[in-house]
């Protein structure tokens, strides 16, 4: 499908009569006597005539307003007036005179409506409602008789060439309309402003703005084309058939094509007259279009032999091109068929009696085919009062019938599609938090392995796959850092992360809040942050439909798998075989469950494996350049399974306390979910997590059993080293806060530790373990030294070459002034920090970067020209435990590294 975005703002405004009330509910006050002039008759007198004023009367027969009509022409010169036949005469001869300034149609003394007529400005007024144009416009009766005279032979357009058309519409190129306003009472309505040289439009009501363009051809040609199509020739028929006969052994006897002197415009016929059959026998008939080009309907009938059944028809038939065609039609019938598609050919049998003699007609009754070459449709895009876009259709070239009736339909199937269709609550399944997952049949578990991972995958062959990436966010435990779902029309990533959100097939993709998008037959609705996949099987919501739930929660997402029925024992992967059975929900691809209590060793080892993407073939996950499934996997992740045992009494209490405060019910799978979370990452977003899924938990069927919650037996790891550490600033004080990352060395994942009150980290590694330690902490303004304006100059000092007001500079001077990162000291970092001193916006904040303790910052050589410096420190293969302290520097801040190095 094309980009066509239609919000429920949009499907609002079509529905709700509460929005725009004055232009849905706009009524004319004299509405009922203007209705009556539909059923009138000439009065006597029947007009009256002078050169400033002509006037018609009008008897009502309607038996609600059978009062007088008086219809008046106010103006100069008008002529000639002896009789109202020859004025109307001369009008269409073009020879009548005088200028019309103003017409008014009155009912019974009482004036119902006015037009004020100038060259530049009609206003037609009816009681207390307006319409006002604004543009070029005839005033003239020879400038109306001109008009009349072309309306009256307008039919003869589609028989004329390129130049008599053009000549023919001379008239009415002369006139334009550039504004139209309608308003009721002094408070405008609506108003739409045209640019017809543009094809552009402009219409606005109420806040609400629809920007549009048309392209068409000139307008000659359209008026051909709308004229055309407008006559009464029948609907999509045949332009030019070719009817051929042949006998019972499949040989050509006969054919016809259209007569050539046949007017253009008026259908054609294909006829073969007066054939003797050589043979009584079954004959066949071929309908198609001449030199294979042509679609359309076409009727198809014969005359001959003896009358049988007449009333049969076959309507509207796509028939084989062959021998084999199961389409009889009896002598005096008829056929309806259609040739579908250049090169469409339709066979349809007869019987002929030897001797008799039949006609045989293929009737095109053609509608003049719309020539589409020069139409586009769009870009055509609507905001609301708040400027927020309600409705966008891209520019789209309407180069067939067929083309611009897909359209149409496609925005009436967004139109249908807005509006979140409920979740299935048959099956449903979790991955959320750091992460804990509920299986389908309501098995709760944690599975903290490091990698991209299948949730749920189709076993009936059909392609539907749900796979999580999952990444460290603290020792020991991940959380899902991106979700890939195949719909029907391809793979769909959501990544907090990536540069785009949402990709489709690779390619990003934007939904506007409040709205929806197709994938296929399938689609994706977002509000807020949260995206439901909908996946349907056959494309139809009404047959059963499934629906993947992806929340973003800053960096991180949260998965809610809702199935049908339809997938009950049809699904396989972490989230479970979905077969009513909890005790083998968590199991090996081959079927076998694990042991209970679970163990580190099943759970980090086949089991892993099992349900590990390990190929870009199985991915659903887009990747970047020499990145791959390998890239986000440690092999050697977690090292051990964490537990409330990691911490202290007093922890554990205030984490319980911090959640209880949330709603949760102490003791329920997901309140001992987010004290764990809690106490793992200090996030409240976890918590929020949680309620989401006691959410699912409690939308279960009421006839699913309990959740179970496995019990495990700890485990980890053998052999680990340690590398550890602690953070400083540059005057040796500890550094709370700051996250530790240690990625291995040919992954593209971190490992994640944060420091507390102490300033220690600690990973636990397999041995020989080697990779980049790093770390990374934002400005606290209320505990982190300030930054001034006294910063800001020192940093403008060196970089013209001052000595700052500290006294000389040392190496790390240059490392913090580098504001922007750009390896130098300039004006432009001054400007950044005092740009953030003052309060203003900057894209470079100051914050902490982190280097190896052992840096030997005298032999760097560092000055204003050269402040780059790489950040962490390399890790080479650990055989031991080894302690890697880092010094952190304040970027921007310049007293806090005024020390000797």
């Amino acid at each position: 499908m094309s980009d066509i975005i239609i919000t429920p703002g949009f499907k609002d405004l079509l529905e709700n009569d509460a929005i725009l009330p004055e232009l849905k509910n706009f009524t004319l006050d004299f509405l009922g006597e203007i209705e009556g002039l539909d059923d009138t008759v000439r009065a006597t007198p029947g007009y009256s005539l002078t050169s400033t004023l002509v006037q018609i009367f009008e008897q009502g027969q309607d038996p609600d307003y059978s009062g007088l009509y008086t219809l008046s022409f106010g103006g100069s010169g008008i002529g000639p007036v002896s009789t109202l036949d020859e004025l109307e005469q001369a009008i269409m001869e073009g020879v009548a005179t005088g200028v019309i300034d103003e017409v008014t149609l009155d009912y019974e003394g009482t004036e119902i409506m006015s037009l004020d007529v100038a060259a530049d400005s009609y206003s037609l007024v009816s009681g207390n409602q307006s319409l006002e144009l604004v543009g070029t416009f005839p005033t003239s009766l020879a400038d109306f008789g001109e008009l009349v005279s072309m309306m009256d032979r307008m039919d003869d357009i589609i028989y004329m060439d390129g130049a008599e058309r053009a000549a023919f519409v001379a008239p009415l190129m002369k006139y334009d309309i550039t504004e139209v306003t309608l308003y009721d009472g002094t408070a405008e309505i609506a108003q739409i402003a045209f640019d017809f040289d543009a094809g552009t439009f402009a219409v606005t009501a109420g806040g609400y703005t629809l920007d549009a363009a048309i392209t068409t051809p000139p307008l000659p040609d359209l008026l051909q084309t709308l004229i055309a199509l407008d006559m009464d020739w029948g609907e999509g028929g045949l332009d030019m058939p070719h009817l051929r006969l042949y006998g019972p052994d499949g040989s050509l006897l006969d054919q016809a094509l259209p007569d050539p002197d046949m007017p253009a415009g008026h259908g054609s016929m294909a006829l073969i007259e007066d054939f003797v059959a050589p043979e009584t026998g079954r004959y066949y008939l071929s309908a198609a279009s001449v030199n294979d080009i042509g679609v359309g309907f076409y009727d198809l009938n014969y005359s001959g032999g003896p009358e049988l059944d007449p009333e049969s028809i076959v309507e509207d038939a796509d028939a084989p091109a062959n021998m084999g065609t199961p389409y009889y039609v009896p002598s005096w019938g008829a056929y309806s068929g259609l040739i579908y598609g250049e090169g469409d050919r339709d066979w349809v049998y007869v019987d002929l009696e030897q001797g008799e003699t039949y006609s045989f007609f293929m009737w095109g009754f053609w509608e003049p085919p719309w020539q589409f070459e020069g139409y586009a449709l769009g870009p055509i895009t609507m905001t609301d009062p708040d400027g927020e876009t309600i409705l966008s259709i891209p520019e789209t070239p309407i180069t067939s019938e067929w083309q611009l009736q897909e359209l149409l339909d496609e925005i009436s199937d967004v139109l249908e599609a807005l509006g979140l269709p409920p979740l299935p609550d048959d099956l449903l399944g979790l991955n959320s938090g750091d992460p804990h997952l509920l299986t389908l049949d309501g098995v709760a578990y944690d599975f903290h392995a490091a990698g991209e991972y299948v949730l749920t995958r189709a076993t009936d062959g059909s392609d539907f796959e749900v796979q999580a990436r999952m990444s460290p966010v603290g020792p020991n435990v991940t959380a899902n850092v991106a979700a890939a779902v195949q719909l029907d029309g391809g793979a769909v990533m959501i990544d907090p992360l990536a540069d785009s959100v949402l990709t489709v097939n690779g390619a990003a993709t934007t939904i506007a809040d409040g709205s929806m998008t197709f994938v296929g037959d399938d689609r994706i609705y977002r509000e807020g942050d949260t995206y439901t996949l909908i996946h349907t099987r056959d494309g139809d919501l009404e047959t059963g439909y499934s629906a993947v739930v992806v929340t973003v929660v800053d960096d991180r997402v949260d998965i809610t798998v809702a199935l049908d029925s339809y997938w009950a024992g049809n699904v396989e992967g972490l989230l479970g075989n979905a077969n009513g059975n909890q005790a083998d929900d968590v199991a090996l691809a081959d079927g076998t469950a694990l042991a209970r209590p679970l163990a580190f060793d099943d759970l980090y080892g086949q089991y892993r494996d099992d349900w590990r993407v390990d190929s870009e073939g199985e991915s659903l996950f887009t990747y970047g350049a020499g990145l791959g499934p390998d890239s986000y996997y440690l092999p050697d992740y977690p090292t051990g399974m964490t537990g409330l045992d990691d911490f202290t009494q007093d922890q554990i209490d205030a984490a319980e306390a911090a959640v209880a405060g949330s709603g949760l019910t102490p003791g329920t799978v997901a309140f001992q979910q987010a004290v764990l979370d809690y106490l793992l990452t200090g996030d409240e977003s976890y918590i929020d997590s949680a309620q989401g899924a006691q959410q699912v938990i409690d939308d279960r069927p009421g006839e699913a059993p309990p959740v179970d919650q496995p019990d495990t037996d700890g485990g980890g790891l053998d052999g680990l080293v340690v590398l550890s550490g602690t953070i400083s600033d540059t005057q040796g004080a500890d550094l709370p806060d700051a996250t530790i990352t240690f990625q291995p060395t040919g992954r593209s994942v971190n490992l994640i530790d944060v420091t507390q009150g102490n300033g220690d980290y600690a990973f636990d590694l397999v041995n020989g373990a080697s990779g980049h330690l790093d770390g990374t902490r934002d400005y606290d303004s209320a505990g982190d030294p300030a930054i001034t304006a006294a910063d800001a100059l020192d940093v403008l000092r060196l970089a013209v070459g001052l000595t700052p007001s500290f006294g000389a500079a040392q190496a790390q001077n240059f490392v913090a002034a580098d504001v922007n990162g750009d390896g130098r000291v300039t004006a432009a970092d001054a400007l950044d920090v005092l740009r953030f001193a003052v309060g203003l916006d900057t894209d470079n904040a100051p914050r902490w970067e982190f280097f190896d303790s052992d840096t030997d910052w005298d032999g760097l050589g560092l000055d204003a020209g050269n402040s780059a410096v790489e950040t962490g420190a390399d890790i080479a293969a650990l055989a031991t435990s080894l302690e890697a302290p880092m010094t952190a520097i304040l970027i921007g801040n310049m007293d806090e590294v005024s020390i000797p190095a």
